[in-house]
This record gives structure tokens, C-alpha cells and sequence, in this order.
């Protein structure tokens, strides 16, 4: 969805995508990813063993109550030039789950890009 809605859809628009994959569910597996479902210069993909990067936001933004949460299936839009020192913690907007929310990140984006 975001490679076809956000970035096919504004192929000049200065974004930059970076997926964080780990396995959620069982049969999740760094060889099963599908990196051709992003395959756009501005996109960036990591496998993330530890699911350090879901902890990171469960802890310190989405479920700073919940230790054993873990944000998946979700989306952080950040300004443009914002820093990660910045605004790290701070998203413009975010939702869950990317597909389940996806008017809302799309109307996030496009406001952004000013469209």
C-alpha cells in the first residue's frame, strides 16, 4: 500500500520511507520478506533481529505503560527535515495499522508535500 499510494503516487515528492521488519508472527522470517514490495529509490529496509525499534516506540511514545508491548504494524510521519534527535519521539502523526489507517496516512503525507 504505501509503496503504490505514497511513493508511486508522488514520484517527485522528497519522502523517505524506512521499514523496519522483525518477525510479529510465527513463519516471519528475514528470507520471506518481500523487499520488492518497497522498491523505490527513497525507501530503506531493515531487518531488526531484536525488535528493538518496536520496543523503542512502545516505550517511548504508543504504550509507555505496557513493558512487554511491542509497536508493529505501524506508521511515524516526521516533517520534512526533522532529526532524530528532534523528533524522534515526536511524530507529526502515527496510526496502526498501516492499512487500517491508511486514509489517515495518506492525508498526513499530503499534507506535508502539500497536496
Amino acid at each position: 500500500w504505501v509503496r503504490q499510494n505514497v511513493l508511486d503516487e508522488n514520484p517527485r515528492a522528497p519522502l523517505r520511507v524506512y521499514a523496519i521488519w522483525f518477525d510479529a508472527f510465527e513463519g516471519d522470517e528475514r528470507s520471506r520478506v518481500d523487499t520488492s514490495l518497497l522498491a523505490d529509490s527513497r525507501a530503506t529496509q531493515f531487518w531488526d533481529d531484536e525488535k528493538n525499534a518496536g520496543r523503542w516506540y512502545a516505550r517511548t511514545f504508543t504504550r509507555p505503560n505496557d513493558p512487554d508491548w511491542i509497536e508493529w504494524d505501524a506508521f511515524f510521519v516526521y516533517p520534512p527535515g526533522a532529526t532524530w534527535e528532534e523528533a524522534g519521539a515526536h511524530p507529526a502523526r502515527w496510526g496502526r495499522t498501516i492499512v487500517g489507517k491508511h486514509h489517515e496516512l495518506h492525508d498526513a503525507v499530503a499534507g506535508l508535500i502539500g497536496k
